[in-house]
């Protein structure tokens, strides 16, 4: 694939990714406890992360931290907040 899609599909899938788990986080916070929902968050990207890995062949942290991470960290943290504060 081109470098291009590669990385707008990185950034499409961290960001839907980063709302979903944004939702069952909040679920996860008020059923455990806010550690465990912070730790299920960190797990999943970070197994998505070597997913994505396989896929798009070894680009490195740095094009990940560009391409994927701080979308979901993003979208994670706004989803969380909105959920939690209905």
């Amino acid at each position: 694939m081109e470098e291009n899609k590669l990385s707008r599909l990185s950034v499409l899938l961290h960001s839907l990714l980063g709302f979903f788990i944004g939702f069952f986080s909040n679920s996860i916070a008020l059923t455990i406890t806010k550690i465990g929902a912070i730790f299920f968050g960190f797990v999943i990207v970070i197994l998505f992360g070597f997913v994505l890995e396989r896929f798009t062949g070894k680009k490195g942290f740095k094009w990940w931290l560009g391409n994927g991470l701080l979308f979901y960290l993003f979208l994670w943290f706004i989803t969380w907040t909105f959920f939690y504060n209905i």
